[in-house]
Formats: structure tokens, sequence, C-alpha cells
């Protein structure tokens, strides 16, 4: 369960989710919210393709209000016309959804290619089969990407993309949780080092090039000093 006041944590840039939700467990339990703040601190940061999505339900809610909307037109069509005329709307929010969730991964510094893309889209057919699905993406708190269930509705016209894979035993799933947090932390953290090696590979270009300009400088003075030199010498011999 996500307490309403966490919900905001999953508005956060992905790599920042952690931090969040560790200073709200520690401001809960200095308000003296004990329960609130256990709740908090057992919550897990989202994979990135269900951050994606809820970034969508976010910045563009009124694409997943007209997917929810279009979820109950296809539990209600009573004939071929009416079925046909939701579905072909489904299909085409099911597009804009996928990709706006993929500019959200781009714009993030994620890859949004491949199975990233079929996990995104497997959730949002999902949502049509499962309540708690699709009010977790409509509220825009999704932990983790969901499967085609046993009770997709056949009413809607299209099969399930393939059987849904069993559950992950809890403490598995929690430990492959962990495991994945930290792997998108190390990631970060790469691409935050890079980032510094870059910045001071470019100023070490510069000191170079500074150096180097100084040495020619030193070069051209040493030049122009011994040329004075010689001219002094040559006028005092003259004027002997």
């Amino acid at each position: 369960m996500i307490p309403p006041v966490a919900t905001e944590l999953y508005a956060l840039p992905i790599g920042e989710f952690t931090a969040g939700r560790d200073r709200l467990v520690r401001q809960l339990g200095e308000e003296g919210k004990k329960e609130e703040s256990a709740q908090v601190k057992r919550l897990r940061k989202p994979t990135t393709d269900a951050w994606a999505l809820n970034q969508v339900a976010r910045r563009n809610p009124e694409l997943i209000d007209q997917l929810v909307q279009v979820h109950e037109e296809l539990r209600r069509a009573g004939d071929p016309v009416a079925l046909r005329r939701s579905s072909e709307k489904r299909i085409r929010l099911l597009e804009e959804i996928t990709a706006a969730a993929a500019s959200a991964l781009v714009d993030a510094g994620h890859s949004a290619e491949g199975s990233v893309r079929d996990r995104i889209g497997r959730t949002l057919l999902a949502a049509a089969g499962d309540e708690s699905t699709e009010q977790q993406l409509r509220r825009g708190i999704l932990t983790k990407t969901a499967d085609v269930s046993a009770g997709w509705p056949e009413a809607f016209g299209v099969s399930p993309p393939g059987p849904a894979e069993k559950e992950p035993d809890p403490t598995v799933a929690e430990e492959l949780q962990l495991l994945q947090e930290r792997a998108e932390e190390a990631a970060q953290l790469a691409d935050e080092l890079k980032a510094q090696a870059r910045k001071a590979r470019e100023e070490l270009e510069e000191v170079r090039r500074r150096l180097e300009d100084a040495e020619t400088a030193a070069k051209e003075a040493d030049r122009a000093a011994r040329e004075a030199k010689r001219a002094w010498e040559e006028a005092r011999r003259r004027s002997r």
C-alpha cells in the first residue's frame, strides 16, 4: 500500500526516488507518524518502464483518462460496430501513451527501445483487465510493469499477447528489486563519473593549450631578448 503522503515520490526523477523516500521516512518519524514512516520505508523504487508510465499519468493525464474511458466503452459494447470503433480508439491511445512514455525515458537519459516498449505495452493491456493496475496507472504510482492476467476480457475483441509469467516468490522479488535499484544507482554513478571525466579532460586540454601558448610566448620573449642584447652590444661597439 502506498500512503497518500508518498505519492509525489513517483513524480521525482527516478534517480532521486531512494533519497526522496529516505528523507520522507525521517520526516514522518520526526513528526511521530511511525506507521506511515514504516509504510514509506517499505516502498521500492519503480522500474524505469513503470516510472515512465507514471510520468505520462502526471504530464498527460488526459491520455490515461481516455484509455480508462475506452475500456468502459469496450466492456459496454453491444455490437460489432461499437466494438470495432472502441478498439480502434484504444489502439491509437496505446500508441500515444507508449510514445509519451518513451519520450519521458529518453528525456531522462534512459533507453526506450525493444523490451522496454514491449513491457509498457503489456502493462497498458493488463490495465484493461485488472482494476488495481488501472488505478495505479491513473494515479501515477506504478512500481513495476504488469502482464496480462488470466482474467483478460475476451469481449474486448483481442487476445492477450501471451501467457502471464508466474509470480515470483516475494522474497526473491524483493531481492531482485534491490539488485535492480543498486544496478540503476551504479549506472547513474557511472554516468556522473563519465561526465566528470569528460569535464576533467576538457580542463586538461585547456591547461595544455595555455601551457603551449606560454611556452611559445617564452621562446618568443627569449628570442627577442637575445636580439635586443646583440643590438645593444653592436651599438656599444660602434660607439667606441
